[in-house]
């Protein structure tokens, strides 16, 4: 069984199911210098006409709506807040504010450090995932991904022909078997 996954872009660390506090308040602690920023955003998106979905601020973490015109949504919001500090783009019609210090990849280091894992597996399908992919000792993705963001550490794509998610799982207990025979 998986004891350890790692879900809210990083945020928060579920050991056995179960929420990790340490883990999650250190990220609070992390993107503490993000709130204003964050706060800014969420002002933005209150009054975007473009928005066509609940403003949220997923566990006081980051920042999740849907929009039309994502990409224009993007751009503005990168004008308009302090990118040192947030991440801000999209997936298809979603669009995202990510504190800069709980980026994806970020989240595998500090899971790396604090629990020194044998192997670490992570799966993603967009640019949002990118860093996690690259960090991992196993990143997964689905055919074409190389193509689209270029990622400049070995990541293992998926067959073409099946399911991500079949290929995906398929790939992970292949992993975890050879990796704790």
């Amino acid at each position: 069984a998986i004891q350890y996954a790692l879900v809210c872009n990083g945020g928060v660390l579920l050991v056995d199911g179960k929420r990790d506090k340490e883990w999650y308040e250190e990220s609070l602690r992390l993107m503490k210098e993000s709130q204003a920023t964050l706060e800014m955003a969420m002002k933005l998106l209150q009054g975007e006409k473009n928005r066509i979905f609940d403003l949220r601020f997923i566990d006081d973490l980051f920042i999740f709506t849907k929009c039309n015109q994502p990409e224009i949504v993007v751009e503005s919001l990168k004008r308009k807040l302090d990118t040192e500090c947030v991440n801000v783009f999209n997936n298809g019609e979603k669009v995202y504010v990510v504190p800069t210090k709980l980026s994806k990849g970020m989240a595998i280091k500090r899971l790396r450090e604090k629990m020194k894992p044998q192997c670490i597996i992570a799966a993603g399908d967009s640019e949002f995932d990118l860093t996690m992919v690259e960090e991992a000792d196993y990143g997964l993705v689905p055919e074409g991904f190389k193509k689209l963001y270029q990622p400049q550490k070995n990541v293992i794509e998926m067959e073409r022909g099946k399911l991500f998610s079949e290929a995906l799982l398929e790939r992970c207990l292949e992993i975890t078997k050879n990796s704790y025979e």
